[in-house]
């Protein structure tokens, strides 16, 4: 795999036959009251891959696990362990994504790829049903972040050996990922998995995962939810299935039980019989013959009574397994009952929105404010609701400039991840990016407009210089020689005028930014 940002190619980028494994899926569902909203580095990247080069990174460590091995992948980008431990009863497995120091994932679109296509070969999940479960699963380990205590109650010592309070679970930041989260599959026995396990789709579903699923949404998350109701159905079918072919084992192995307990039980009386039948003439060979019978007799008793108790213990585990299917037959009818009445309430919200439509400005809004990287929202003064928010979240703010229908920015960042400085146009009505720029820009560079051209501080053979662009294509039309990127740019008496880096004073022509005049 090259070293090279993870970014879906478009513009920007891109439970159970309850064995030793279960746990009480009601205990799952308590957590502290938050919501989660990932925040992903969403801006211009210096290298871009497909849908398919990074399903393939989780691919290649599912086949393996698939295979047999109990760990997968480079521990400095991305590492899978595959923690199964049948000798220890309560608890779930396991499986725990690493993502490593130079892990370059930066969004979760593409963190979700990754793990979708670690399921699909791993387990044998259809690609719609990795996808889900990878949805899932990233909100359930945000909403999880750092809560160790959590994790103690929930899994198996093993587990919990490659955990620490700072690394469980994941970041809603992008830049906490790479080696400062470790992803937390929970597993549980699966009829039909290559490997026999697959995920535990309960505690991945609980009522904080839906209401952070909504929130990321920012609607019911009904069609989601819906597919997960769908396939928790499937699953409970399938583990049905399993359980009844377990209690026929069960009964079957008891009528074999019976047939051998009547039969020892007539070679034991019919040894009883010969016994008082006996004379006092009888052999010691013959006593010893005797007691040596009546002995492999008692054994064959015992042996039985084992045989009887553990399908006693069996048929308690079937019916606690019944008991919890029960169980999460409820919960599923409950989800459903809970999707409708979403469904209901957004078909009215959808309604009043149509009657009355959300009015609302369009401003810039810090991810942090002690930060200059900025998002575009639509921000209802009256209510103070975000009707809308864009997805690029790198602009700069402050030196952002109005050209009208759409703003012209400074976005992204230089990171390990491949992100880089460009300049971005954005609409006001869609929040969609117009145009980029091909240049690397000086990340507190002011643009300005003169005439009908902006200007910029922009990166040339590894110099800064002055770039003149095209407003609306973001084409660059001409560039300076050397400039300091600090310097302010101004036009005076048809001249733009800026500082170069020993600061003297550059006059530059407006048309080509060739230089007229020096004042040192």
């Amino acid at each position: 795999m090259k070293k090279c940002t993870l970014c879906v190619f478009c513009f920007w980028f891109v439970v159970v036959l309850l064995t030793a494994q279960t746990v009480n899926q009601d205990e799952l569902s308590s957590t502290a009251n938050k919501t989660i909203e990932f925040i992903n580095y969403v801006g211009p990247h210096d290298f871009i891959n497909t849908v398919a080069e990074i399903r393939g990174i989780g691919q290649g460590m599912g086949q393996a696990v698939r295979a047999g091995t109990g760990q997968s992948g480079n521990r400095q980008t991305y590492f899978v362990l595959h923690l199964v431990d049948p000798a220890t009863p309560s608890g779930f497995d396991a499986d725990i994504l690493f993502l490593g120091p130079n892990a370059r994932v930066d969004h979760i679109k593409n963190l979700r790829l990754i793990i979708s296509g670690y399921l699909e070969k791993a387990y044998g999940y259809s690609q719609k049903d990795a996808d889900l479960l990878a949805l899932f699963i990233t909100i359930y380990n945000a909403v999880y972040r750092k809560d160790i205590a959590y994790f103690q109650s929930k899994y198996k010592p093993l587990v919990l050996k490659e955990l620490t309070p700072d690394n469980a679970g994941l970041s809603i930041r992008w830049d906490e990922w790479a080696g400062k989260s470790r992803i937390v599959i929970p597993l549980t026995t699966k009829p039909g998995s290559p490997t026999g396990s697959g995920v535990a789709t309960g505690p991945i579903s609980d009522k904080q995962v839906v209401q952070s699923l909504k929130e990321e949404t920012g609607g019911t998350a009904a069609e989601q939810r819906q597919q997960m109701v769908d396939l928790r159905e499937e699953e409970i079918q399938q583990q049905e299935k399993a359980l009844a072919e377990e209690k026929a084992r069960i009964a079957q192995e008891e009528q074999a039980l019976q047939e051998q307990q009547k039969k020892l039980q007539e070679q034991q009386e019919q040894l009883a019989g010969g016994g008082q039948q006996a004379t006092v003439e009888e052999t010691e060979a013959a006593k010893a013959e005797r007691a040596k019978q009546q002995e492999e007799l008692a054994r064959q008793q015992e042996a039985l009574q084992q045989q009887q108790a553990q399908l006693e213990e069996q048929k308690k585990q079937t019916e606690q397994q019944e008991q919890a299917l029960a169980q999460q037959k409820e919960e599923v009818a409950q989800e459903r009952q809970a999707i409708a009445e979403d469904q209901k309430k957004e078909i009215a919200a959808q309604v009043a929105a149509q009657e009355q439509p959300p009015k609302g400005n369009v401003v810039f809004e810090l991810l942090d404010p002690n930060s200059p990287l900025a998002r575009l929202i639509l921000l209802d003064l009256t209510t103070g609701n975000r009707i809308k928010k864009s997805e690029i979240n790198t602009m700069r703010a402050n030196t952002a400039f109005d050209a009208g229908d759409y703003f012209i920015a400074v976005a992204g960042q230089n990171t390990n991840a491949g992100g880089v400085v460009r300049l971005v146009a954005v609409s006001k009505s869609t929040f969609e990016v117009l145009a980029q720029s091909e240049e690397a820009v000086f990340p507190d560079a002011r643009i300005v407009k003169i005439g009908q051209f902006i200007y910029t501080i922009i990166k040339k053979d590894d110099t800064w210089v002055l770039g003149k662009y095209d407003p609306q294509k973001l084409t660059l039309l001409a560039t300076s020689s050397a400039v300091s990127p600090w310097s302010a740019i101004m036009e005076v008496d048809s001249k733009i005028i800026i500082q170069g880096p020993k600061g003297s004073f550059y006059l530059l022509k407006p048309d080509n930014l060739s230089l007229e005049k020096e004042i040192k």
